[in-house]
């Protein structure tokens, strides 16, 4: 009864009551209250439960008010939350000052999600020089990338970051898929034969693969066998290893 009063409640008085509510489930679903004001999202964004703390900082995201107060968490998911606020229109969105602040953040899953959503030229080019990999790759998957900043990803030193350039919206062409499919590292090949759609050139590339792997996966979708399900780029146990530290 008091998660779904939680959930609905507009009384000030009972929602300082349930937002030290011993169950986790009801401060979550005061989190997620849009009648609660900002002295309490900034008391739950402190939670000992890193689950209360990212709903309480989701729904503050989008008060421009805690913006910076959320930037000082002593807590990376926080943060890293906070930085999904990029996405958001400029009126209501992240400042150009807390992205910058955010690009330097020690945290990678704060920067990689900034990776995935800036619209600040300055700030995108701070994540596209990353010294980690993952937050390298991730510049990919940002709708705005050129081009010319996707050929640096796609001839990237690190295979994660070549990997992970396959992951991209617009760009790469099909001809980097191609060169990609002739990668040094089966890991790359592999997630060049992921991508969907890609040139039929890379199933024929990959059908005299060096790796047993590739081959086989190469042989079903030349089969026809394989319905590319979303997940299917993961399914790789080297990829897996490799992003285990944070890739979601």
């Amino acid at each position: 009864m008091d998660v779904a009063e939680a959930r609905t409640t507009a009384s000030p008085e009972r929602i300082a009551e349930l937002a030290l509510h011993r169950s986790i489930e009801v401060r979550f679903s005061i989190s997620r209250n849009p009648a609660v004001g900002d002295d309490v999202i900034l008391s739950l964004i402190d939670d000992n439960s890193a689950n209360v703390r990212i709903s309480a900082a989701d729904a503050a995201k989008h008060r421009g008010q805690l913006h910076e107060l959320l930037s000082r968490s002593p807590f990376p998911e926080v943060r890293a939350t906070l930085a999904g606020a990029a996405s958001l229109p400029l009126a209501t969105g992240l400042s150009h000052d807390l992205q910058l602040l955010l690009a330097r953040d020690e945290a990678v899953e704060v920067r990689h999600t900034l990776a995935r959503l800036t619209a600040y030229r300055d700030v995108f080019d701070l994540l596209l020089a990353d010294g980690v990999p993952r937050v390298r790759g991730y510049c990919a998957h940002n709708p705005r990338i050129s081009k010319k900043q996707m050929s640096t990803l796609v001839a990237d030193g690190s295979w994660v970051v070549r990997a992970c350039s396959l992951a991209g919206f617009q760009f790469p062409t099909d001809d980097q898929v191609i060169a990609l499919a002739k990668d040094r590292s089966a890991q790359v090949r592999w997630a060049a034969l992921m991508r969907f759609p890609k040139p039929h050139e890379v199933i024929d590339l990959l059908l005299h693969d060096s790796d047993e792997m590739n081959r086989n996966q190469a042989e079903a979708q030349a089969a026809g066998l394989s319905r590319a399900p979303a997940s299917m780029g993961m399914s790789r146990t080297a990829l897996e290893a490799a992003f285990a530290d944070g890739f979601h």
